[in-house]
C-alpha cells in the first residue's frame, strides 16, 4: 500500500534525524527528500518538536511485548523453571504486519534520536527512562520476587540485575547501526549470561 504524504514526512524525517541530528536537518532538507514544497509539511507537522512527539508516540504503540501476561507468569512461578519463565520477556515487532519502511527500522531510527538528545530535551529523557529503565523492572522485578519468595531461586540483588539488562538492552539499541552493532547471536548469549546469575534452588 502506498504511503501517504504525511507517513513519507513521518519516515524520512525519522532517518535524517537519526543519520544527522534534528538539530543539523530542516523542514527544508525533509521537503526535499520527500521531493514536495516545504509548505506542504506544515499541512501535516507544525514543527520538528511535533514530529518528534509523533516518533515517540509511534515507539510505544508499536513496540510490543510477546507472550506475556503477568498474571500467568507470576503463577507459572510457583512451578515452571526460572529460566524458561524469565525467557519469555523479550521484545517483537508484530510479523503480521508487513510494513515499509519495516517497522523495526524505524523504532531503531527514534531509540537514536531520542539519544541524541537525551541531555537535552526531557521529552527524549522521559521516553528512553520509561522504555530501556522502568519497563525491564517493572517486568523482572515482580517475577523475580516472587520466585525469592517462593524458595525457587537464591536471593539476588534485583535492582543491580535489572539495572544491567537496561543498559546491555539501550546500549544494544543505540550502537544497532554502528560498527559495534550486536549482532543476534551475541544478544542472545549477553541475555543468557545475564540470567545465568539467576541460581535455582530446584524446589
Amino acid at each position: 500500500m502506498a504511503l501517504s504524504t504525511k507517513e513519507k514526512i513521518f519516515y524520512t524525517a525519522a532517518k535524517l534525524f537519526s543519520d544527522r541530528g534534528d538539530g543539523h536537518v530542516s523542514m527544508r532538507d525533509i521537503a526535499k527528500a520527500v521531493g514536495i514544497k516545504v509548505a506542504s509539511i506544515y499541512n501535516h507537522f507544525a514543527s520538528k518538536e511535533d514530529l518528534l512527539k509523533a516518533f515517540y508516540v509511534f515507539y510505544r504503540m508499536h513496540r510490543q511485548l510477546a507472550e506475556l501476561d503477568m498474571p500467568a507468569l507470576l503463577r507459572m512461578a510457583e512451578t515452571d523453571p526460572p529460566h524458561e519463565i524469565l525467557a519469555r520477556i523479550r521484545f517483537h515487532y508484530d510479523p503480521h504486519n508487513p510494513h515499509d519502511p519495516p517497522i523495526e527500522e524505524t523504532l531503531n531510527h527514534i531509540v537514536i534520536i531520542a539519544a541524541r538528545k537525551l541531555r537535552s530535551d526531557p521529552a527524549s529523557e522521559i521516553f528512553l527512562k520509561e522504555n530501556f529503565l522502568d519497563l525491564p523492572a517493572k517486568l523482572y522485578t515482580p517475577l523475580l520476587e516472587r520466585m525469592i519468595a517462593l524458595g525457587r531461586i537464591e536471593p539476588i540483588n534485583i535492582q543491580a540485575l535489572v539495572s544491567l539488562v537496561s543498559h546491555h538492552c539501550f546500549s544494544a539499541a543505540i550502537l544497532i547501526r554502528t560498527p559495534w552493532q550486536t549482532s543476534p547471536e551475541t544478544w542472545k548469549a549477553c541475555r543468557l549470561l545475564l540470567l545465568s546469575l539467576i541460581k535455582p534452588t530446584g524446589k
